[in-house]
């Protein structure tokens, strides 16, 4: 029986329900979507989901499945019912994470449990994100749900899948020449989005694109996140690491456990935010104080078939550095100040040189970025080159 509705989305609505015949009257949730036509891409995606679900279903952080039956024009997916809801409401509405970092690290420790389980058993998520993760009511335990866009295909051929704000780069496109990037990677890289997004409550782009001007500020400047949100220096290291745009250098899982274990803290001290921008005070405020805060950006779910689109918002171990280290320019105009600068140097047409015309030019000075920057942005410098060291790069660092 359908007692009530527990969330709504792209793909369908998600009851919560009893089971009539059992004494104790158990509840589920329960997954409507209209069935697919049989020759349809989305009854791959369906039938897809059910069978890779069922392979996972046994890990304590993973929500059990107990199948799924046809109803008229319905499939019907059946699964465990936890009353906690899910992890962003838990961050955005009961605010239970915020400079807590006990709860911090036994949330993304489970997190990390329940992807190694997908992986070791040839199942890729494909849309790690807050909403995919339920919680009990004390947040003691959590369950990764929601394998409509997952797959067990070791490869990603270039196939938008996932949520934009959380989706790796490569996954919308080749880099670094590849044809293709390997899956489980592509689920990393939504981890470390997701630390963000609990930390902060955000995650500052829009999509992982260059052509996105907070993402390229993210990629220059090595204190951007500390503009934004109250991530400690740690932390934030961490999330660089794991944020790497050539897939190849991200950390494996096994890695960011040992990493997120010996976490001093994720937050910022409360000494700190008092230096901190304005971005930063008042994500504090919004946590720690009965504010509003607005919707910051509209995200994108895609899969092979289709793109809808949803609203959606998004102390301990001694010190950390203190803020007042980080460059003082405004982190969105700090792309443009460098162009600019550059333009009145005589590094036109000789140190750095664009693949397309050979004439204009940038400068990032973060070399993660240089090899993957497409066509327009491929950049040359020569390793004995003055200006590289000028620009607070060593020579050694530059290809």
């Amino acid at each position: 029986m359908i007692e009530e509705v527990l969330g709504s989305g792209t793909y369908g609505v998600v009851y919560r329900a009893v089971d009539t015949t059992s004494p104790e009257r158990e509840e589920f949730a329960v997954k409507a979507v209209r069935r697919a036509p049989p020759d349809h891409q989305e009854r791959k995606f369906q039938d897809r989901e059910i069978k890779l679900h069922s392979i996972v279903s046994d890990h304590p952080n993973i929500i059990t499945s107990h199948g799924a039956f046809r109803e008229g024009p319905y499939l019907l997916f059946v699964m465990q019912y936890s009353s906690g809801g899910d992890l962003y409401d838990a961050i955005h509405q009961d605010k239970m994470l915020f400079q807590n970092d006990e709860r911090t690290k036994h949330v993304l420790l489970q997190v990390i449990d329940a992807l190694e389980a997908c992986h070791s058993a040839g199942v890729y998520h494909g849309d790690l994100k807050t909403e995919n993760i339920i919680c009990s009511q004390d947040l003691s335990q959590v369950y990764l749900t929601d394998f409509g866009l997952s797959t067990d295909k070791a490869k990603c051929y270039s196939c938008p899948r996932g949520t934009s704000m959380y989706m790796a780069p490569g996954n919308a496109g080749p880099l670094f020449g590849e044809r293709h990037v390997s899956s489980d990677l592509i689920d990393i890289w939504a981890l470390g989005a997701m630390i963000i997004f609990m930390i902060g409550g955000l995650v500052p782009w829009e999509q992982a694109s260059l052509s996105d001007p907070e993402f390229r500020n993210f990629l220059i400047n090595p204190y951007y996140l500390q503009t934004w949100i109250p991530i400690s220096t740690p932390a934030q290291r961490l999330v660089r690491n794991i944020l790497t745009l050539d897939p190849a250098r991200r950390p494996s899982l096994e890695k960011i456990r040992s990493e997120i274990t010996k976490m001093p803290t994720f937050y910022m001290a409360d000494r700190e935010i008092a230096w901190a921008s304005e971005d930063v005070k008042a994500t504090k405020e919004y946590f720690t104080l009965d504010v509003d805060r607005p919707i910051f950006f509209h995200t994108e779910q895609h899969s092979g078939a289709s793109a809808q689109t949803d609203s959606t918002i998004e102390s301990s171990g001694g010190l950390v550095t203190p803020l007042s280290a980080p460059p003082t320019i405004e982190p969105r105009m700090l792309a443009d100040e460098l162009a600019q600068a550059l333009e009145a140097t005589s590094l036109k047409g000789s140190d750095f040189v664009s693949a397309r015309d050979e004439t204009s030019f940038t400068c990032l000075p973060n070399t993660d970025i240089l090899p993957c920057l497409g066509d327009d942005l491929i950049l040359l410098a020569t390793p004995r080159s003055d200006h590289c060291d000028a620009l607070g790069a060593g020579s050694k660092d530059w290809k």
